[in-house]
C-alpha cells in the first residue's frame, strides 16, 4: 500500500517442509524475511520446530498437520491442498524431500528446494566470519576483546 493507493499488497499462504537437521534460528527470517509482509498463513509438517517458532516471532498465523511414523505422504497432501509456493529446506539427499518436490510437480504447486547440511551451512558462515576478520584492521581486533576472541576461534 502507497500514499495514492488504498488497495492492500498481494498476500500468499506459504509452505514449509524443512528437515529435523535445520539448526539455525536465523536461517528462515533471512529466507523469509525480505517477503514477511506479503505471507498470510505458514503451512507446515511439525518435523522442525524452528518453522513454527519462526511463524509466532513474525505474528503470522502457523497450521500444523503433524507428522507420525507414516503420514508424510497425507501431511503433505494437506499442506499443498493449503498453499500457494512451497520451501523445501533438506539435505540434497533426503528421499523424503525428493518425495514432496516430485508431489509439488505433480500438482503444479510452485516451489523451491533449499539444500541444507547442517556441517556445510555453518561451514560457510565460519568462513564469512574469517574474512571479515581478515578484512578488519589487526588494531581494531587487538582493541576489542570480543573480536579477539573471535579470531582465536575462528
Amino acid at each position: 500500500m502507497s500514499l495514492t493507493t488504498t488497495s492492500q499488497p498481494k498476500q500468499f499462504k506459504l509452505g514449509i517442509i524443512a528437515s529435523t537437521g535445520l539448526d539455525d534460528p536465523d536461517f528462515l527470517p533471512e529466507l523469509v524475511g525480505p517477503h514477511l509482509t506479503a505471507v498470510s498463513h505458514i503451512y507446515t509438517n511439525g518435523a522442525n520446530k524452528l518453522v513454527a517458532c519462526f511463524a509466532a516471532s513474525s505474528g503470522i498465523p502457523c497450521t500444523i498437520f503433524p507428522l507420525t511414523s507414516r503420514s508424510l505422504p497425507w501431511s503433505t497432501s494437506m499442506i499443498l491442498d493449503n498453499v500457494d509456493f512451497v520451501y523445501i529446506i533438506a539435505d540434497p539427499d533426503s528421499k523424503s524431500a525428493a518425495q514432496v518436490e516430485a508431489d509439488c510437480i505433480k500438482r503444479k504447486v510452485k516451489h523451491k528446494m533449499i539444500p541444507y547440511s547442517p556441517f556445510t551451512h555453518w561451514q560457510e558462515k565460519v568462513c564469512k566470519v574469517a574474512e571479515i576478520l581478515y578484512a578488519t584492521p589487526k588494531e581494531t581486533i587487538e582493541a576489542n576483546e570480543t573480536l579477539r576472541a573471535i579470531w582465536r576461534v575462528v
